[in-house]
């Protein structure tokens, strides 16, 4: 999403909130009324997954087996930005 779309994006989110009372509680790891999934990269210990920052994306998670305070057992993920010129 660009700048020249986000204000139809924006727009058109805050009207399906309106009609459908929000989004869905929960991790999305499938599609749903407001979430449609087209692509997914299974979790996989040393994988680095890069895509464009404007993809609107959500993290594909186990409940059970990632979410783990943990650090040798759980999941870690980190967000870095770069920015190529």
């Amino acid at each position: 999403m660009d700048g020249e779309r986000a204000e139809t994006y924006f727009s058109t989110a805050d009207q399906f909130l309106q009609q459908q009372g929000g989004p869905s509680d929960g991790y999305v790891t499938e599609s749903r009324d407001d979430f449609e999934l087209f692509h997914k990269v299974e979790h996989r210990q040393h994988r680095l997954v890069i895509y464009p920052g404007n993809i609107l994306h959500s993290i594909l998670v186990d409940e059970q087996s990632d979410i783990d305070p943990n650090p040798e057992t759980g999941r870690l993920t980190a967000n870095l930005f770069f920015e190529f010129s």
